[in-house]
């Protein structure tokens, strides 16, 4: 057998068992989606309210041991309340959640004069 050959597969072999003996290692599990109702919603003044109506998803990352490594995407669709300030047209803005959660990061908001509400996030920062 060819001598760059048996050196490859040792080396390939001594990875494996150097990645098996390190402890620690967590491997991940596949992303799980999440779907139900109720969220905060922003009015034009920035007050918040909650509408219980308001459907939101929501994607995790867990590790095989079923515990949540970081969250990959959020979107709600609600509604403001009657009665709540409405922006003369549409208006975005980005908020920062700082909660010491799973929930940190920029989320882009969305306000119409309707009242409809939207958000979506965390923003990728790079």
């Amino acid at each position: 057998m060819n001598t760059s050959m048996v050196t490859f597969r040792a080396v390939m072999v001594a990875v494996v068992m150097l990645a098996a003996a390190v402890p620690g290692v967590v491997s991940a599990g596949p992303a799980q989606p999440n779907k139900d109702t109720g969220c905060l919603v922003r009015d034009a003044d920035l007050v918040q309210y909650v509408d219980p109506d308001c459907a939101y998803h929501e994607v995790f990352k867990y590790d095989n041991m079923g515990n949540g490594l970081t969250l990959l995407h959020y979107q709600d669709h609600g509604q403001i309340p009657p009665g709540a300030a409405l922006p003369a047209t549409a208006v975005q803005m980005i908020i920062h959640v700082d909660c010491g959660c799973i929930y940190d990061g920029d989320y882009l908001e969305t306000i119409t004069p309707s009242g409809e509400y939207h958000s979506h996030g965390p923003l990728k920062t790079q």
